[in-house]
Formats: C-alpha cells, sequence, structure tokens
C-alpha cells in the first residue's frame, strides 16, 4: 500500500514534466523571435548602405571624372591628375566601408534575453528539485 503522502508523487512529476515542455516550447519562440529582431536589425543597416552604395556609383564616376579633368586644366597631366582622384576616392571608399563594418559588428547574433531567462529557469528548476 502507498502512503497516502507518496500518492501524489507521479501526479507531480507528469505535471513538472508538462510545465518543462512548456516551458521549453515558450523558450524556443522567444529565442526565435529575439533572433528575427536581430535579422531584422542587420538587414536594416546593411540595406541602405547597398541602395546608397549602388545609386552613387554613376555619380561618382562623373565627378571623379570632373576631379581629374578640373586638375588636368591646372597644368598636371592625365595620367597623374587620375592617379591622385583615384588615390582620393579610394581612400572614402576604404572609410565608409570601415563604418559599415563597424557597424555591423555591433549586433550581436546571441539571443542574450532568451539565454538570461533559460539561465533563470534552470536556477529556479534546481531550487524546485532541492527544496524538501
Amino acid at each position: 500500500m502507498i502512503p497516502a503522502g507518496l500518492a501524489g508523487i507521479p501526479d507531480l512529476l507528469s505535471d513538472l514534466t508538462g510545465k518543462l515542455a512548456q516551458l521549453v516550447r515558450a523558450e524556443i519562440r522567444l529565442a526565435q523571435a529575439e533572433m528575427a529582431d536581430k535579422a531584422t536589425a542587420a538587414a536594416t543597416a546593411v540595406v541602405p548602405a547597398v541602395i546608397g552604395g549602388l545609386l552613387l556609383i554613376p555619380v561618382l564616376v562623373v565627378l571623379l571624372l570632373a576631379a581629374a579633368e578640373a586638375l588636368t586644366d591646372l597644368g598636371m597631366s592625365t595620367t597623374a591628375a587620375l592617379l591622385v582622384v583615384g588615390t582620393t576616392g579610394l581612400a572614402l571608399a576604404a572609410v565608409l566601408v570601415w563604418a559599415g563594418v563597424q557597424r555591423l559588428s555591433q549586433i550581436s547574433a546571441e539571443p542574450h534575453r532568451t539565454v538570461r531567462q533559460i539561465k533563470r529557469d534552470v536556477a529556479m528548476a534546481k531550487r524546485q528539485v532541492e527544496a524538501p
């Protein structure tokens, strides 16, 4: 015969298993939502830079040719003028690429909130199991 105080243990274990399954599903949904937010933030950071870069290409070509022509008009050889303008354009492009990479590096792919919540859940589960 099972003592009255122990009769509910299978029910408690079954309930605990069900609750843990619900908790895991909720944590997975939280992680998915957090990763979706981070993907949106990354896309938001990249898209304007790409679109701006594509629109600026033809404009920059015209402006760089005009700058080289102006240097030529000032007495510089065509080759030297093109090298000066090309080198300056390359330096500017490098700075812009660096700035974009810095923005992207600030976006962490780790689901920080989910990890923090899982740690709390594990600690709570440990306390529940260790409780007398």
